[in-house]
């Protein structure tokens, strides 16, 4: 209750990799998201297909890490 859990996917690159080849990389995967190809295929099959910036991207990540970070903290979970 009071939370939502969703699946997704994401590309990441090793550290230092060059800002121009990141670039690349995120708007060609941009373009394949929004192909009508992929849109069928993985629509189709109940998926919702988004994408975003490598900045944008960051900032989700840390945020998926500090809502599960707490959610964790609060339920008391332990590693066994």
């Amino acid at each position: 209750p009071g939370f939502e859990a969703l699946s997704w996917q994401g590309l990441f690159a090793p550290a230092g990799t060059p800002p121009a080849i990141v670039e690349k990389i995120n708007q060609d995967v941009n373009a394949a998201l929004k192909s009508a190809e992929f849109q069928e295929y993985f629509g189709s099959r109940g998926f919702t297909l988004g994408g975003s910036s490598a900045n944008e991207f960051k900032a989700f990540i840390e945020s998926e890490v500090k809502k599960w970070a707490n959610i964790v903290k609060t339920a008391g979970v332990k590693v066994d």
